[in-house]
């Protein structure tokens, strides 16, 4: 369960968006795989080592509606899946994890290209964990619900007028499950902060569609600081009068 809840809160932490405007849209997604294998010696000669692998994917998408240039609002969601097989019990784990919730964020522009942004993220969780035996004995089957919320910070680097690259580094976070199984009738509980700053990293993408236009938004860098021309600038103008000299032949 505690891999579906550090999963679950990671998402919209790769959420900052593309040069904001009030009244567009903020669209973003991460896509994640992992796999790991450990090796496990029992120190016993002529019986194999045993190995644990671990396989994961997550899909985090999410939509935000963009108050002004710095508040959005918006909308998250999250799914996982992982996978754990041990060898040679042949023991396989089967994890499943769903997340939604609001988030709000507040984003402040260091120059055009790099700003950076803090996310407060709500997040309702509900799981389900599944092991697969292969002596013919009871296969447990886990559920779970709770709820995270968290604060993360991150940067981001924008590389065109509607796209952008974000960076995470982890946060500060609150999270609570409830856990049952088909075995018995006892419920465990869990719950805690995490302070993850600088122990995670994340890397996702954004884009900002639509948004209200702002005067001479569509001129050119720095156009809003040039003097145009107007008609009255003629009055203004000096005039050279060029005076006809006669020159009277002696005679």
């Amino acid at each position: 369960m505690k891999k579906l809840i550090l999963a679950a809160i990671a998402v919209g932490s790769l959420t900052a968006a593309n040069a904001q405007k009030a009244g567009s849209l903020l669209i973003y997604g991460d896509l994640g795989v992992s796999s790991h294998t450990s090796t496990f010696d029992d120190g016993i000669v002529g019986t194999p080592d045993t190995k644990v692998k671990d396989f994961g994917v997550h899909f985090m998408p999410g939509v935000g509606f963009q108050i002004n240039n710095k508040l959005t609002v918006g909308l998250n969601f999250g799914v996982g899946f992982n996978k754990s097989s041990t060898d040679p019990a042949t023991v396989v784990e089967k994890e499943r994890m769903l997340g939604v919730g609001p988030f709000v964020r507040l984003t402040q522009p260091l120059s055009h290209t790099f700003f950076v942004f803090n996310q407060l993220n709500l997040s309702y969780l509900n799981g389900k964990k599944t092991t697969d035996n292969p002596t013919p004995i009871f296969d447990p089957i886990y559920t779970s619900n709770g709820f995270v919320a968290n604060i993360l910070p991150g940067v981001g680097v924008n590389f065109s007028k509607s796209l952008a690259l974000n960076f995470g580094f982890g946060g500060l976070q609150y999270g609570f499950s409830k856990e049952t199984n088909n075995v018995d009738a006892k419920v465990n509980k869990h719950s805690g902060f995490d302070f993850t700053l600088g122990r995670q990293f994340s890397l996702g993408i954004s884009a900002n569609i639509g948004g209200k236009k702002s005067k001479g938004c569509c001129g050119e860098p720095g156009s809003e600081f040039r003097r145009h021309h107007d008609s009255s600038d003629d009055d203004a103008d000096i005039k050279v009068k060029r005076k006809k000299v006669t020159v009277d032949d002696e005679e």
